[in-house]
Protein backbone atom coordinates (compact mmCIF):
# COMPACT_ATOMS: atom_id res chain seq x y z
CA UNK A 1 0.00 0.00 0.00
CA UNK A 2 2.65 2.41 0.69
CA UNK A 3 4.61 1.57 -2.41
CA UNK A 4 1.41 2.82 -4.63
CA UNK A 5 1.55 6.13 -2.26
CA UNK A 6 4.58 6.36 -3.03
CA UNK A 7 4.31 6.38 -6.43
CA UNK A 8 1.39 8.57 -6.42
CA UNK A 9 3.56 11.28 -4.63
CA UNK A 10 6.07 10.77 -7.30
CA UNK A 11 3.85 11.24 -10.28
CA UNK A 12 2.52 14.64 -8.04
CA UNK A 13 5.97 16.18 -7.83
CA UNK A 14 6.63 15.42 -11.83
CA UNK A 15 3.52 17.13 -12.26
CA UNK A 16 4.80 20.29 -10.23
CA UNK A 17 7.96 21.03 -12.47
CA UNK A 18 6.05 20.40 -15.72
CA UNK A 19 8.23 17.93 -16.82
CA UNK A 20 5.54 15.42 -18.15
CA UNK A 21 4.28 18.56 -20.71
CA UNK A 22 7.76 19.33 -21.10
CA UNK A 23 8.15 15.75 -22.96
CA UNK A 24 5.86 17.30 -25.88
CA UNK A 25 8.12 19.83 -26.96
CA UNK A 26 10.62 16.63 -28.25
CA UNK A 27 10.41 14.09 -31.12
CA UNK A 28 8.61 10.56 -30.67
CA UNK A 29 12.14 8.93 -30.26
CA UNK A 30 13.45 11.76 -27.60
CA UNK A 31 9.98 11.15 -25.99
CA UNK A 32 9.63 7.58 -25.95
CA UNK A 33 13.42 7.28 -24.16
CA UNK A 34 12.70 10.02 -21.80
CA UNK A 35 9.59 8.33 -20.52
CA UNK A 36 11.43 4.83 -20.37
CA UNK A 37 14.32 6.95 -18.03
CA UNK A 38 11.84 8.20 -15.91
CA UNK A 39 9.97 4.94 -15.33
CA UNK A 40 12.87 2.76 -14.65
CA UNK A 41 14.21 5.32 -12.26
CA UNK A 42 10.39 5.69 -10.47
CA UNK A 43 10.63 1.89 -10.66
CA UNK A 44 14.47 2.03 -8.80
CA UNK A 45 13.19 4.53 -5.92
CA UNK A 46 10.11 2.61 -4.83
CA UNK A 47 12.35 -0.93 -5.33
CA UNK A 48 14.97 0.62 -2.65
CA UNK A 49 12.11 2.01 -0.33
CA UNK A 50 10.10 -0.86 -0.39
CA UNK A 51 12.58 -3.40 0.71
CA UNK A 52 13.69 -1.32 3.60
CA UNK A 53 13.13 -2.55 7.33
CA UNK A 54 12.76 0.95 8.33
CA UNK A 55 9.82 1.42 6.22
CA UNK A 56 7.36 -1.19 7.45
CA UNK A 57 3.81 -0.35 9.27
CA UNK A 58 4.86 -1.60 12.37
CA UNK A 59 5.57 -0.13 15.72
CA UNK A 60 9.02 1.50 14.69
CA UNK A 61 7.74 3.88 12.82
CA UNK A 62 5.39 4.94 14.72
CA UNK A 63 8.72 4.80 17.46
CA UNK A 64 10.37 7.32 14.27
CA UNK A 65 7.54 9.55 13.67
CA UNK A 66 7.17 10.65 16.99
CA UNK A 67 10.95 11.31 17.18
CA UNK A 68 10.81 12.91 14.57
CA UNK A 69 8.01 15.43 15.86
CA UNK A 70 9.70 16.38 18.85
CA UNK A 71 12.34 19.76 17.84
CA UNK A 72 15.22 21.35 19.64
CA UNK A 73 16.84 24.16 18.35
CA UNK A 74 19.93 24.70 19.86
CA UNK A 75 23.23 26.97 18.72
CA UNK A 76 25.51 24.16 20.07
CA UNK A 77 23.89 22.24 16.80
CA UNK A 78 24.80 24.69 14.20
CA UNK A 79 27.24 23.98 11.64
CA UNK A 80 28.27 26.41 8.46
CA UNK A 81 29.16 25.14 5.13
CA UNK A 82 30.25 25.79 1.67
CA UNK A 83 28.89 24.91 -1.61
CA UNK A 84 30.32 24.13 -5.20
CA UNK A 85 29.01 22.48 -8.20
CA UNK A 86 26.82 22.95 -11.46
CA UNK A 87 24.08 25.47 -12.12
CA UNK A 88 21.64 24.41 -15.21
CA UNK A 89 18.76 25.03 -16.91
CA UNK A 90 15.75 23.89 -18.86
CA UNK A 91 12.99 26.09 -20.65
CA UNK A 92 12.29 27.60 -23.98
CA UNK A 93 16.01 27.33 -25.55
CA UNK A 94 16.53 23.85 -23.90
CA UNK A 95 14.09 21.28 -24.83
CA UNK A 96 16.23 18.79 -22.94
CA UNK A 97 16.06 16.77 -20.01
CA UNK A 98 20.25 16.94 -19.63
CA UNK A 99 20.12 20.47 -18.47
CA UNK A 100 24.20 20.31 -17.85
CA UNK A 101 25.66 20.09 -21.07
CA UNK A 102 25.70 23.51 -21.21
CA UNK A 103 26.54 24.12 -17.40
CA UNK A 104 28.24 26.59 -15.42
CA UNK A 105 30.21 26.84 -12.05
CA UNK A 106 27.91 27.76 -9.03
CA UNK A 107 28.69 28.57 -5.45
CA UNK A 108 27.13 28.76 -2.50
CA UNK A 109 26.60 29.25 1.61
CA UNK A 110 24.76 27.46 4.29
CA UNK A 111 23.69 28.52 7.76
CA UNK A 112 22.05 24.71 8.98
CA UNK A 113 20.91 23.92 12.12
CA UNK A 114 19.97 20.06 12.95
CA UNK A 115 16.34 20.77 15.50
CA UNK A 116 16.52 16.44 15.82
CA UNK A 117 17.67 13.39 14.02
CA UNK A 118 15.65 13.39 11.30
CA UNK A 119 14.89 17.31 10.66
CA UNK A 120 17.22 19.77 10.09
CA UNK A 121 16.73 23.95 8.54
CA UNK A 122 19.09 25.81 6.58
CA UNK A 123 19.66 29.23 5.00
CA UNK A 124 21.23 29.20 2.24
CA UNK A 125 22.37 31.11 -0.60
CA UNK A 126 23.96 30.23 -3.93
CA UNK A 127 25.36 31.99 -6.96
CA UNK A 128 25.86 30.92 -10.54
CA UNK A 129 24.76 31.43 -14.42
CA UNK A 130 22.65 29.43 -16.57
CA UNK A 131 22.74 29.85 -20.41
CA UNK A 132 21.16 28.16 -24.03
CA UNK A 133 21.92 28.33 -27.25
CA UNK A 134 19.69 27.07 -30.16
CA UNK A 135 22.70 26.62 -32.35
CA UNK A 136 23.29 23.77 -29.82
CA UNK A 137 19.56 22.16 -30.08
CA UNK A 138 18.88 18.73 -31.25
CA UNK A 139 15.39 19.82 -33.14
CA UNK A 140 16.04 21.24 -35.94
CA UNK A 141 13.47 24.09 -35.69
CA UNK A 142 14.65 25.63 -32.78
CA UNK A 143 18.19 25.96 -35.06
CA UNK A 144 16.45 28.45 -37.27
CA UNK A 145 15.00 30.06 -34.40
CA UNK A 146 19.37 31.11 -33.68
CA UNK A 147 18.34 32.54 -29.96
CA UNK A 148 20.86 32.46 -27.24
CA UNK A 149 20.75 33.73 -23.82
CA UNK A 150 23.07 33.66 -20.36
CA UNK A 151 21.74 34.75 -17.00
CA UNK A 152 23.40 35.49 -13.57
CA UNK A 153 21.50 33.65 -11.05
CA UNK A 154 21.58 35.17 -7.31
CA UNK A 155 19.22 33.32 -4.66
CA UNK A 156 18.91 33.00 -0.83
CA UNK A 157 15.79 31.49 0.98
CA UNK A 158 15.35 28.99 3.68
CA UNK A 159 15.00 25.18 3.37
CA UNK A 160 13.75 22.14 5.73
CA UNK A 161 16.12 19.05 5.53
CA UNK A 162 14.35 15.85 5.97
CA UNK A 163 17.01 12.72 6.69
CA UNK A 164 15.03 9.31 5.50
CA UNK A 165 14.76 6.55 8.01
CA UNK A 166 16.91 4.26 5.68
CA UNK A 167 20.42 3.74 6.82
CA UNK A 168 23.78 2.30 4.58
CA UNK A 169 26.66 1.66 7.46
CA UNK A 170 25.22 0.76 10.81
CA UNK A 171 28.41 1.06 13.53
CA UNK A 172 28.18 0.63 17.37
CA UNK A 173 29.37 2.86 19.50
CA UNK A 174 32.19 2.70 22.13
CA UNK A 175 29.50 0.90 24.52
CA UNK A 176 28.06 -1.29 22.09
CA UNK A 177 24.23 0.44 23.66
CA UNK A 178 23.78 2.24 20.13
CA UNK A 179 23.93 2.38 16.25
CA UNK A 180 24.54 5.30 14.48
CA UNK A 181 24.76 5.76 10.53
CA UNK A 182 27.66 8.04 9.05
CA UNK A 183 25.61 7.92 5.34
CA UNK A 184 22.18 9.80 5.40
CA UNK A 185 20.26 10.20 2.51
CA UNK A 186 17.65 13.16 2.73
CA UNK A 187 14.92 14.90 0.86
CA UNK A 188 14.87 18.80 0.89
CA UNK A 189 12.11 21.79 0.30
CA UNK A 190 11.72 25.63 0.92
CA UNK A 191 11.23 28.85 -0.39
CA UNK A 192 13.66 31.41 -2.01
CA UNK A 193 13.87 34.72 -3.74
CA UNK A 194 16.19 34.89 -6.75
CA UNK A 195 17.40 37.50 -8.93
CA UNK A 196 18.43 37.08 -12.86
CA UNK A 197 19.41 38.63 -15.86
CA UNK A 198 19.13 37.40 -18.91
CA UNK A 199 21.66 38.62 -21.94
CA UNK A 200 22.64 37.89 -25.26
CA UNK A 201 25.62 38.17 -27.47
CA UNK A 202 25.15 40.66 -30.66
CA UNK A 203 27.65 42.12 -32.80
CA UNK A 204 30.48 41.91 -30.90
CA UNK A 205 28.58 43.03 -27.25
CA UNK A 206 26.43 41.76 -24.56
CA UNK A 207 23.01 43.41 -24.34
CA UNK A 208 20.63 43.19 -21.05
CA UNK A 209 17.30 41.97 -23.09
CA UNK A 210 15.25 42.49 -20.39
CA UNK A 211 15.13 46.41 -20.72
CA UNK A 212 14.66 45.70 -24.77
CA UNK A 213 11.16 44.27 -24.38
CA UNK A 214 12.03 41.67 -26.84
CA UNK A 215 8.14 40.27 -26.61
CA UNK A 216 6.87 43.55 -26.33
CA UNK A 217 6.03 45.82 -23.18
CA UNK A 218 2.82 44.38 -22.97
CA UNK A 219 5.00 41.27 -21.48
CA UNK A 220 7.06 42.91 -19.51
CA UNK A 221 8.62 40.83 -16.67
CA UNK A 222 10.62 41.39 -13.17
CA UNK A 223 14.14 40.15 -12.40
CA UNK A 224 13.23 39.50 -8.87
CA UNK A 225 11.47 36.24 -8.61
CA UNK A 226 10.41 33.67 -5.99
CA UNK A 227 11.08 30.07 -6.09
CA UNK A 228 10.31 26.40 -4.62
CA UNK A 229 13.70 24.41 -4.36
CA UNK A 230 13.21 20.97 -3.55
CA UNK A 231 15.55 17.56 -4.26
CA UNK A 232 17.54 15.17 -2.41
CA UNK A 233 20.83 14.11 -1.32
CA UNK A 234 23.09 12.04 0.80
CA UNK A 235 25.15 13.42 4.01
CA UNK A 236 28.32 11.90 5.41
CA UNK A 237 29.78 12.79 9.07
CA UNK A 238 34.15 12.68 8.59
CA UNK A 239 34.37 13.68 12.63
CA UNK A 240 31.66 15.04 14.98
CA UNK A 241 32.35 18.42 13.36
CA UNK A 242 33.10 18.03 10.17
CA UNK A 243 30.98 16.73 7.27
CA UNK A 244 30.12 16.48 3.54
CA UNK A 245 26.84 16.68 1.63
CA UNK A 246 26.52 16.08 -1.94
CA UNK A 247 22.60 16.89 -3.83
CA UNK A 248 20.72 17.22 -6.64
CA UNK A 249 17.83 19.94 -6.45
CA UNK A 250 15.42 21.82 -9.04
CA UNK A 251 14.49 25.07 -8.36
CA UNK A 252 10.80 25.44 -9.81
CA UNK A 253 10.40 29.33 -10.30
CA UNK A 254 7.25 31.18 -11.59
CA UNK A 255 8.40 33.45 -14.43
CA UNK A 256 8.84 31.88 -18.47
CA UNK A 257 11.43 34.33 -18.66
CA UNK A 258 14.36 33.05 -17.23
CA UNK A 259 15.55 32.90 -21.12
CA UNK A 260 13.70 36.33 -22.17
CA UNK A 261 11.59 34.34 -24.22
CA UNK A 262 7.98 32.80 -23.47
CA UNK A 263 5.01 34.53 -25.86
CA UNK A 264 4.93 35.58 -29.58
CA UNK A 265 7.18 37.82 -32.29
CA UNK A 266 5.66 41.59 -33.01
CA UNK A 267 6.63 42.60 -36.34
CA UNK A 268 9.56 44.21 -37.47
CA UNK A 269 7.87 47.35 -37.95
CA UNK A 270 5.61 47.14 -34.27
CA UNK A 271 8.48 46.22 -32.06
CA UNK A 272 10.88 48.94 -33.66
CA UNK A 273 8.00 51.32 -33.26
CA UNK A 274 7.64 50.52 -29.81
CA UNK A 275 10.99 49.67 -28.44
CA UNK A 276 13.55 51.02 -30.95
CA UNK A 277 16.16 49.55 -33.42
CA UNK A 278 18.19 47.30 -31.05
CA UNK A 279 14.72 45.81 -29.45
CA UNK A 280 13.84 44.94 -33.24
CA UNK A 281 16.92 43.40 -34.34
CA UNK A 282 17.94 41.79 -31.24
CA UNK A 283 14.33 39.98 -30.97
CA UNK A 284 14.70 37.94 -34.09
CA UNK A 285 17.57 36.57 -34.85
CA UNK A 286 16.44 34.24 -37.89
CA UNK A 287 17.30 36.34 -40.73
CA UNK A 288 21.19 35.89 -39.49
CA UNK A 289 21.53 32.78 -40.51
CA UNK A 290 23.52 31.73 -44.04
CA UNK A 291 20.39 31.61 -46.80
CA UNK A 292 18.09 33.03 -44.53
CA UNK A 293 18.35 36.65 -44.95
CA UNK A 294 15.31 37.07 -47.20
CA UNK A 295 13.78 34.08 -47.07
CA UNK A 296 12.03 34.21 -43.69
CA UNK A 297 9.05 36.61 -42.98
CA UNK A 298 8.91 38.08 -40.28
CA UNK A 299 5.22 38.21 -39.44
CA UNK A 300 2.75 38.90 -35.82
CA UNK A 301 1.70 36.18 -33.81
CA UNK A 302 4.26 33.63 -34.81
CA UNK A 303 5.90 31.55 -31.62
CA UNK A 304 8.85 32.62 -30.20
CA UNK A 305 8.82 30.28 -27.11
CA UNK A 306 5.80 28.64 -25.50
CA UNK A 307 4.09 30.93 -22.63
CA UNK A 308 2.41 27.52 -21.15
CA UNK A 309 5.13 26.42 -19.04
CA UNK A 310 7.77 28.06 -16.75
CA UNK A 311 11.32 27.51 -16.26
CA UNK A 312 12.79 25.96 -14.04
CA UNK A 313 16.80 25.85 -13.36
CA UNK A 314 18.89 22.86 -11.43
CA UNK A 315 21.93 22.85 -9.23
CA UNK A 316 24.14 19.74 -8.60
CA UNK A 317 25.68 20.53 -5.30
CA UNK A 318 28.69 19.22 -3.12
CA UNK A 319 28.80 21.08 0.40
CA UNK A 320 31.52 21.06 3.16
CA UNK A 321 30.12 21.52 6.38
CA UNK A 322 31.42 22.92 10.45
CA UNK A 323 30.04 22.38 13.38
CA UNK A 324 30.30 25.09 15.79
CA UNK A 325 29.11 22.99 18.86
CA UNK A 326 30.72 20.10 20.45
Amino acid sequence: MYCKILEKLINFLLRIINLKEIYTMFTPKMLTQCKINLKLSIMIVIAVLCQTNSFALNGKVKSKLKEMSKLDFSLKKTELGLNVGLMGYIGDLKANLNPYNQSNLAVGFQVRNELNNYVAIRLCGSYGHIEADDAKAVISDLKKRNLSFRSSITDFGVIGEFSLPIRFDYRATDTGAKRYSKLVPYVYVGIQGFKFNPMAYYQGQWYELQPLHTEGKANAYNLMQISIPFGFGFKYRITNKISVAAEFGISQTFTDYLDDVSTTYQTYEAQKAENGQLSADISYRSDELPGRETSVIRKEGILRGSPKYNDFYLSNMLSFRYKLGK
